[in-house]
């Protein structure tokens, strides 16, 4: 269980780092899509084999949030900046969450 919550915090850190630091270099929204599948991924194998993850609902909720803003800031250029930073502080939230797990 433990390699699981590394799994999905080395993910979160790489998807909220890539958005911080290749945000208008690379391809964000592929960053993001692979992220979420990823957690999502993560997060449903975590549920099936023990206890699943507090507020397991709600972290889907910000993870869908987060791809839905991450694709919006690559079609909408005058608001991608505030987007990118809403979708920084939702990855945050969630490496939050993650630690605090047990």
């Amino acid at each position: 269980m433990s390699a699981l919550r590394f799994v999905s915090l080395v993910v979160l850190a790489f998807w909220v780092g890539g958005l911080a630091a290749l945000g208008g270099l690379a391809a964000p929204t592929l960053v993001a899509i692979l992220g979420s599948a990823t957690l999502l991924i993560v997060w449903g194998v975590r549920a099936a084999l023990g206890p699943r993850p507090r507020w397991l609902a709600l972290r889907v909720w910000v993870v869908l949030a987060m791809l839905g803003v991450s694709i919006a800031a690559g079609a909408i250029q005058g608001l991608s900046t505030a987007l990118k930073l809403a979708c920084i502080a939702g990855g945050l939230v969630l490496i939050w969450c993650e630690t605090r797990d047990t």
